[in-house]
């Protein structure tokens, strides 16, 4: 078989729209292959099928936000379920933790936008809340995590301007402090 992802993809996607069933070749490719590229192109050959795997497939993205160490896989995961967060909320509430505080900024924001939703249902929204909670100063996704909390954004003060008002009242000359040196 080639070392194109692409064709090996096309390959394993061309085998199971021939001989679909709920396993097949995929799932492991989406698991186990060494290239991200690779798992993440089986993982979208695998939602393009969704109706095919609708009972597996929700596990399967659940897994990949949780387990996978690349983020491309991650982020096709992610927003398969931000799809269809309506009908895999259970999924979208596990993975919270996890993908607020991924390495990925992208995820982070397709999990914040998922937040809103978990707010909406009351299982789930004193954790969300409690969890969002520990976020609102974080300098990356803070403003997003306030906004979904329907907190007001925090307004600083311009940082310049206080630094040259510092540096003036240091600069200032006090006569009392003055030493003579005659």
């Amino acid at each position: 078989m080639s070392d194109n992802p692409l064709l090996k993809c096309l390959s394993y996607c061309w085998s199971t729209f021939l001989l679909p069933s709920a396993s097949g070749p995929l799932p492991p490719l989406v698991r186990f292959d060494p290239s991200p590229y690779v798992r993440a192109a089986a993982l979208r050959c695998l939602i393009l099928d969704a109706h095919i795997h609708e009972k597996d497939l929700p596990q399967l993205c659940e897994s990949v936000v949780l387990l996978d160490a690349d983020a491309e896989p991650r982020l096709v995961a992610i927003r398969y379920l931000h799809k269809t967060v309506a009908t895999n909320i259970e999924h979208v509430f596990r993975i919270l933790p996890k993908a607020i505080e991924d390495t990925d900024g992208e995820v982070r924001a397709v999990m914040i936008e998922m937040c809103s939703t978990l707010l909406a249902v009351e299982e789930y929204a004193a954790e969300t809340v409690k969890e969002l909670q520990e976020w609102t100063e974080d300098s990356e996704i803070g403003a997003a995590v306030r906004a979904v909390l329907g907190e007001p954004p925090i307004v600083e003060p311009d940082p310049v301007g206080h630094i040259l008002a510092d540096m003036m009242n240091n600069l200032r000359i006090h006569f009392e402090d003055t030493i003579d040196c005659y």
